[in-house]
């Protein structure tokens, strides 16, 4: 297995009883054509309001009170999933998002690998409030209890991007607080799941975060604030997601997103900086975005307490301006690779979306790309295999007027019915990120991720922060260990 050996402030791996395999690293074989998933029960869907948009929250509440899917709906408002295999279905947390309007995490299963979900649980809601007019579709009028209009913060910024993981034996959920002050600085919120029969046992059903949910402050307009200060990781460097934990260690070992808002101002030169998106991006004219974004190797003892260990190298280069270059990587699956007999060579795989200066937007979801680790037994080097030119899935095909140059290049391996031309059927068409996978074979795996319709939920109310599942297949000498 993988050992860290900590000296000072330098961490070294080393590779122990991994016995060496020459490795050619080869792209994704092929994946099927992605599937928008169903849920049956939850919270509100998006499909129970009408067939437009000038009421988007139209059914959300009831009597003053949020109401629940009446049967099986498309997962919509759903995002940034994260799957685990438990026999012989799949488990589920999602980040449930509707609009200005409520965030929260959902737990659901699975048995027919991810095209329908049964909902169990829902926890870590930011509000119990209901829109005051169903036709305004910012949710701008709403207040905080003193006048104040101020939906984008109270009601659409709560606890998102779950990952659950277990360390020294104990399971624990782990979220982004998206609130403007702590969004990527305070660290990931972190829960101990009390039950193995409920997903979510352990959480408080609401939780609101933020400004106006500040300790000992009053429960205002559908608000419940925390009553003690809430778990958050330490040494983590601006914690934006958890993309995996590697098995197979002797430490419990994760590979994360950094992100520093606003930073590479800063930090780079003008020429390493996005301008604003191109007019003939799927979201043309959005401005620069200047956030820094690196994905780093950290270990923990006790899911609380981090020692990071650094930056990856090969997944993305935060300093790229080229279209055809991965800027920022946001979400992802990781996981281990098997030797021919079936143990573990030491070596990792990660489906992952990303993006670049296209996209005005730092959580990476021009794409999804797969990518390697090296060699076997470094966890800090990679080397991507399927990426913006050859994706496995893609948002809509663009060409650049002066140059013809196509993006991407070729035809993604997911390849939608109607891709790339009519978008307005396509769930992913506007973004394409948030994998997570599961074992589905010896060369094969159950992706889940995240699409929209367009880039921003307000340009298509009805179709934004869409479930779907695709099955990716690698080459038949890539096999991977059961996870």
């Amino acid at each position: 297995m993988i050992n860290f050996r900590i000296s000072g402030a330098v961490a070294a791996l080393s590779l122990v009883g991994f016995a060496a395999h020459a490795q050619v690293l080869l792209p994704v074989q092929s994946a099927t054509t992605p599937v928008l998933s169903n849920i049956k029960g939850g919270p509100w869907a998006l499909a129970q309001g009408p067939a437009t948009t000038a009421y988007p929250y139209a059914g959300f509440c009831a009597n003053g009170v949020q109401t629940a899917s009446p049967g099986l709906e498309p997962m919509q408002p759903y995002y940034f999933p994260h799957i685990a295999a438990l026999g012989n279905y799949l488990q589920g947390w999602f980040d449930y998002r509707p609009r200005n309007a409520q965030e929260a995490v959902v737990a659901a299963i699975s048995r027919d690998h991810g095209v329908t979900w049964q909902f169990q649980q829902i926890a870590a809601a930011l509000d119990t409030a209901c829109p005051s007019n169903t036709a305004d579709g910012n949710n701008v009028n709403i207040t905080n209890g003193n006048g104040s209009a101020v939906a984008n913060e109270l009601f659409d910024n709560g606890q998102g991007h779950p990952f659950v993981m277990t360390v020294a034996g104990k399971k624990y959920l782990y979220t982004l607080d998206r609130s403007k002050t702590n969004i990527d600085v305070t660290g990931l919120i972190v829960h101990p799941l009390t039950s193995t029969l409920q997903p979510l046992n352990g959480v408080p059903a609401v939780e609101s975060v933020g400004a106006n949910a500040l300790i000992g402050s009053a429960a205002a307009e559908g608000v419940v604030p925390p009553v003690t200060p809430l778990t958050r990781t330490t040494g983590l460097i601006n914690p934006d997601a958890i993309l995996g934990v590697f098995p197979g260690q002797s430490l419990t070992t994760v590979l994360y997103v950094s992100k520093q808002l606003g930073a590479d101002t800063t930090i780079l030169p003008t020429s390493q900086q996005c301008g604003a998106t191109p007019s003939f991006a799927v979201s043309p004219g959005r401005a620069a975005n200047h956030d820094y974004v690196t994905q780093r190797i950290a270990y923990t003892t006790d899911g609380i307490n981090f020692s990071d260990l650094g930056s990856v190298s090969g997944l993305a280069d935060p300093t790229t301006t080229s279209y055809h270059g991965i800027r920022y990587l946001g979400s992802g699956g990781v996981f281990p690779l098997a030797n021919p007999d079936g143990s573990y060579n030491g070596r990792y795989g990660l489906l992952f979306g990303a993006g670049n200066c296209l996209d005005g937007d730092s959580d990476g979801f021009h794409f999804i790309g797969y990518a390697e680790t090296v060699n076997s037994g470094d966890l800090m080097h990679w080397q991507v295999l399927n990426g913006v030119d050859n994706p496995i899935v893609s948002s809509g095909q663009i060409t650049d007027p002066i140059t013809s140059t196509v993006y991407p290049a070729n035809t993604p391996l997911a390849d939608a019915l109607d891709w790339p031309t009519l978008k307005a059927s396509n769930f992913y068409y506007g973004r394409a990120y948030g994998a997570t996978v599961a074992y589905a074979g010896p060369n094969s795996l159950t992706m889940v991720f995240a699409g929209y319709n367009t880039p921003q939920p307000k340009n298509n109310l009805g179709n934004y922060r869409s479930i779907g599942v695709t099955t990716v297949t690698l080459p038949s000498t890539t096999l991977v260990h059961p996870f």
